[in-house]
């Protein structure tokens, strides 16, 4: 198994996917427990991916759920829904924002260790202006993460071809990480790092050989690098809200949704003590951190055009 490799060299990992026959009923994990010598480096098992409203019921079970917690304390139980650009009809729901509730209501509210998992692909052939409903799908998953105090993953598109752009720049790759930053992920993952099986595309993070690093694998070492370098800072740190600032130059449409409230007001942060006002020659997401210990702090997400620079 691959997972002797992590044992040996003291690296922890995500379970992809459950293994084994008959891998069913309420209590499967105590009665196959498949991972048993590997506890110690599993830190999440996936258990169903964008599941569709008829099977949540059966995530959402709490027998399963409690065994899986009994089985795997310290491992995060992984249930990833789709992102915005989705929508919720194909998934049995009336909007995206139904389909987020009752995951968060269903599944995230009943974890000891609450997660949330999310893949949103911007860059996509089949989702028209997928870019322009990055702001308001991360939000909607970061206010949900903020009601049950759980965990973040955010999943990046490191694909191309097929249902995908042809290409993905740097600028791209880094847009989405730390979009993703800006609304408070705890991890990272990407889509995919080898060519899945029934998948032509152009390269993932490895090319279609599946053994040589593409180019985006480069990009992705060193963002990763980067956001390494200050990722403590950043997880000391909770996520408290973001509004958009409208481009005074140039409008992308890409923040219009958290420019104002309810009321049409303009979008403010409440009692802040280090932010006034701000404006951008283009579109901007201001986000607001909060630490008991550090008070708070801000982080400034470009969202102009693709590969426009931005005046603050």
């Amino acid at each position: 198994m691959g997972l002797d490799v992590y044992l040996t060299y003291g690296n922890t990992w995500f379970v992809r996917d459950i293994e084994g026959d008959d891998y069913f009923g309420e209590t499967p994990f105590s009665t196959h427990d498949y991972y048993e010598d590997y506890k110690d480096i599993i830190k999440g098992i996936h258990i169903k991916d964008e599941p569709h409203k008829d099977e949540v019921p059966e995530f959402a079970n709490p027998t399963l759920i409690k065994d899986f917690e009994k089985v795997y304390p310290n491992a995060k139980y992984m249930v990833n829904i789709v992102g915005i650009t989705a929508g919720g009809a194909y998934y049995g729901y009336d909007s995206y924002q139904y389909l987020f509730d009752d995951y968060v209501d269903s599944i995230v509210s009943k974890l000891k260790n609450p997660y949330i998992s999310i893949d949103l692909y911007p860059f996509h052939n089949l989702a028209v202006e997928a870019e322009k409903q990055v702001a308001l799908g991360y939000n909607i998953v970061a206010e949900g993460a903020k009601k049950t105090g759980a965990n973040k993953t955010f999943i990046m598109q490191a694909s191309t071809g097929v249902e995908f752009y042809d290409e993905l720049s740097e600028g791209d790759m880094r847009w989405q990480v730390y979009s993703a930053l800006a609304f408070g992920a705890h991890n990272i993952q990407y889509y995919c790092y080898s060519k899945p099986e029934g998948r032509d595309y152009n390269c993932c993070m490895l090319m279609p050989d599946n053994k040589t690093p593409s180019y985006l694998y480069y990009y992705v070492q060193e963002i990763n690098n980067e956001i390494q370098s200050m990722a403590s800072t950043m997880l000391s740190y909770d996520w408290d809200k973001s509004i958009g600032i409208c481009g005074t130059e140039e409008i992308s449409l890409r923040v219009a949704s958290l420019a104002y409230d309810k009321n049409l007001e303009e979008n403010k942060f409440d009692n802040a003590e280090h932010f006034d006002s701000a404006t951008a020659t283009h579109d901007l997401i201001v986000s607001r951190f909060t630490s008991e210990k550090h008070g708070e702090s801000y982080m400034f997400g470009n969202f102009a055009e693709k590969e426009k620079s931005n005046t603050v």
